[in-house]
C-alpha cells in the first residue's frame, strides 16, 4: 500500500478519548542510507512497540516532543532452532502447548526469551525464533505417553537453523 519504495508504514497504536485503544496505518519513509523510518507522531507520551521479521519484538516508552525527536530501537536478531518429534521413525504430533513449556537458558543459566512457529502442514514439526548467544541448552517437557527428551545444547548458527530431531521413546 506505500505510494514509493521509500515510502513506508507501519501499525500505530494509541489511547483515545475515554481510553480506548486504538490503531491506524502511520506512513513515512525509510531513509535509504540509515534505515531510519521518518514519520510525524502527536506529541505526548507513545508506547513505541517495534515487529520486524527475524528480530525480537522490542517496546519503548518515548515522549515526543515538539520538533525533531529521534528515537533509536536497537533490534536483536533471532535464530532458528526447528524441531521435529518422532517415534520409531513414525511422527509425533506436538501438543498444543508444549512448545511453550520448553525451558531455554544460555549456558551460564540465563533464561532467554523466544518466539515459536508451528505448522498446520508439518504437525511434529516447531521452529523456535531465539537471541543468537552462541550456545544455548533447550530442557524439554513430556510428551504425554513418551518419556521426556534429554536436554540438548544447541550452536547457534545466524545464517542457518539449527535442526534437531527429537526421537521419543514410549
Amino acid at each position: 500500500g506505500c505510494a514509493s519504495p521509500k515510502e513506508a508504514a507501519v501499525w500505530f497504536s494509541f489511547r483515545g478519548k475515554g481510553g480506548q485503544s486504538m490503531s491506524t496505518s502511520l506512513y513515512g519513509e525509510v531513509n535509504a542510507d540509515t534505515g531510519a523510518f521518518i514519520a510525524a507522531l502527536p506529541v505526548g507520551p507513545v508506547e513505541l512497540s517495534v515487529d520486524a521479521t527475524r528480530y525480537g519484538w522490542e517496546v519503548l516508552d518515548v515522549e515526543v516532543r515538539p520538533g525533531g525527536n529521534e528515537v533509536i530501537v536497537p533490534m536483536t536478531p533471532l535464530v532458528e532452532i526447528q524441531v521435529t518429534l518422532v517415534s520409531a521413525g513414525r511422527p509425533v504430533t506436538v501438543p498444543e502447548s508444549w512448545a511453550w513449556e520448553v525451558e531455554l537458558t544460555a549456558l551460564e543459566g540465563e533464561e532467554l526469551d523466544m518466539g515459536c512457529e508451528i505448522s498446520r502442514d508439518r504437525p511434529n514439526w516447531m521452529n523456535f525464533l531465539v537471541p543468537n548467544v552462541g550456545t544455548c541448552r533447550l530442557v524439554f517437557p513430556e510428551v504425554n505417553g513418551y518419556e521426556r527428551p534429554a536436554t540438548i545444547e544447541v550452536r547457534l548458527d545466524p545464517v542457518h537453523p539449527a535442526e534437531l530431531i527429537l526421537n521419543l521413546r514410549p
